[in-house]
């Protein structure tokens, strides 16, 4: 039974919960003030809004966790080993350079992820081999 994709999908739901806990000022601020264009980047008339930036990036990798869960319970289901290592590479690329740069913090389970999908991957291709 594929639990890997699952578990991508709940971790996508794990960040957003973290994300809106651990920002909720700027979270609510956002939807207070009626969610059209409340994120200011440096450079945008007036102070950046950096509490903005941050909540809005976090929350933004949710969905996109969520969406890697479903690609990989597909990518298991049909024997796409080719799709399972281009994403477990990428997953590992990516949460070791965030692991490096901002060590305290989520980018570790993203290497854990990667290397799940790379065991996935290698038992998806196993499982299509003669025998």
């Amino acid at each position: 039974m594929n639990k890997l994709g699952p578990l991508m999908i709940a971790t996508g739901i794990g960040h957003a919960l973290v994300g809106i806990v651990v920002f909720n000022d700027a979270f609510m601020a956002i939807f207070r003030e009626g969610f059209i264009n409340t994120v200011q980047p440096p450079g945008y008339d007036g102070p950046p809004a950096f509490d903005r930036i941050a909540v809005f990036w976090f929350l933004f990798l949710s969905p996109v966790l969520s969406m890697l869960g479903q690609i990989v319970s597909r990518a298991i289901t049909s024997g796409a080993v080719d799709v399972l290592r281009v994403i477990g590479w990428n997953l590992i690329v990516m949460g070791t350079i965030g692991a490096v740069v901002f060590p305290i913090s989520g980018n570790w389970i993203l290497i854990a992820l990667g290397a799940l999908t790379l065991g996935a991957a290698s038992r998806v291709e196993a499982r299509s081999l003669p025998a």
